[in-house]
């Protein structure tokens, strides 16, 4: 059954920027959010330089709502370092999904070998908090998120989409690194074992099915900084793209 969502943690407030999702949505060019941007990270106009610093613009008061960012990889991608890292950076409210138990397939292997239908999963608890924190005073939301534009219920308030690209054994072995500090080898292999078996499907539906929904894919083998500066070029330099 689901549960009541744990509190989100609010990261302050930022500047704005959208960049629109694969496919069709065309893609929206604003100078002055483009600007705006710029003045967030401290960096000179003319010089194309400077240091990070907190983001106290004015809200554009024609935009009807905070843009919505997601961050997916697959587990041990970087996927939850990343989107706290960036959402520090851009001071934005961060949800998470993690945070959340769903309504969806019990066994998560079988549900992909069935077909991987998205509409199985029930996120109204994260819909909602993601509607209350639309109405706040926030310039940017971000959601630690795996699906993308996959699943209907959060589709639609997504602005941009994020896949962070780590090769599957660099992301194992950073998972069993970070699970398995101080286990003793037959825990570990038992777990190697079953991401061969079954687990890896699961990293292999990450890359069919959200990685080319995704509007932005940055190397995940880079480190924490290196992703979220590339991250917020690419969010900047699509503003220019009309």
């Amino acid at each position: 059954m689901a549960r009541s969502p744990l509190m989100v943690l609010i990261l302050g407030l930022g500047g704005g920027i959208h960049a629109p999702s694969a496919g069709s949505r065309r893609m929206t060019s604003s100078l002055t959010h483009l600007m705006t941007l710029m003045s967030c990270f401290g960096w000179n106009a003319c010089m194309g330089e400077g240091k990070e610093r907190a983001c106290s613009v004015t809200p554009d008061e024609s935009r009807r709502r905070p843009w919505v960012i997601t961050v997916a990889a697959v587990s041990g991608g970087g996927k939850t370092t990343i989107a706290k890292g960036l959402a520090r950076r851009l001071g934005a409210y961060l949800l998470s999904f993690d945070d959340y138990d769903f309504e969806g397939p019990d066994d998560f292997v079988a549900w992909i070998d069935h077909g991987a239908d998205y509409r199985d999963w029930d996120l109204s608890p994260l819909v909602v908090d993601l509607q209350q924190a639309l109405t706040g005073p926030y310039r940017y939301v971000i959601l630690d998120y795996p699906f993308a534009y996959a699943q209907y219920q959060v589709s639609p308030y997504i602005d941009v989409a994020i896949y962070v690209d780590t090769p599957l054994d660099v992301a194992l072995s950073r998972r069993l690194l970070r699970d398995f500090s101080g286990c003793v080898g037959d825990a570990i292999l038992r777990d190697v074992k079953h991401y061969v078996e079954r687990g890896r499907r699961g990293y292999l539906e990450q890359l069919k099915t959200v990685r080319p929904l995704s509007d932005i894919v940055t190397d995940g083998t880079e480190s924490t900084e290196v992703v979220i500066t590339d991250i917020v070029s690419q969010l900047a330099s699509r503003l220019t793209i009309s």
